[in-house]
């Protein structure tokens, strides 16, 4: 949508930037870095698939709290995978919720141990 607004590629894009993530739906994330490396996030499997509305800004809210504490990018967007996962599971922009119990569950049962101090 961004490269359709702007007229420019996605390699301009991440010229002009540090990172340029790529939310894919079903197929997860991509995240791309300035010096050329590519990371492909996995989606995380939602109990059950509702409404897709808001779950690229559920993404960007896990992605945020990551780099808020101090994540790399690709370590980051893991958690917007997650966080996405939740949305996907509710009818509406807002509506979805979890505890940090089944944040942290959905996590791990994709990406391993999360990292710590980030649902403190």
């Amino acid at each position: 949508m961004i490269c359709k607004a702007t007229g420019k590629s996605e390699d301009e894009l991440v010229g002009r930037t540090l990172w340029l993530v790529t939310t894919l739906g079903a197929d997860g994330a991509l995240v791309r870095g300035a010096d050329g490396t590519e990371t492909r996030i996995p989606p995380v499997p939602p109990r059950q698939i509702l409404d897709p509305t808001g779950a690229g800004d559920a993404h960007r809210a896990g992605l945020l709290k990551g780099l808020l504490h101090g994540l790399a990018m690709p370590e980051a967007a893991k958690l917007g995978s997650v966080s996405a996962s939740f949305c996907l599971e509710k009818m509406g922009t807002q509506e979805h919720a979890f505890t940090p119990d089944a944040f942290r569950q959905r996590y791990e049962d994709v990406f391993g141990p999360l990292p710590e101090g980030i649902l403190d």
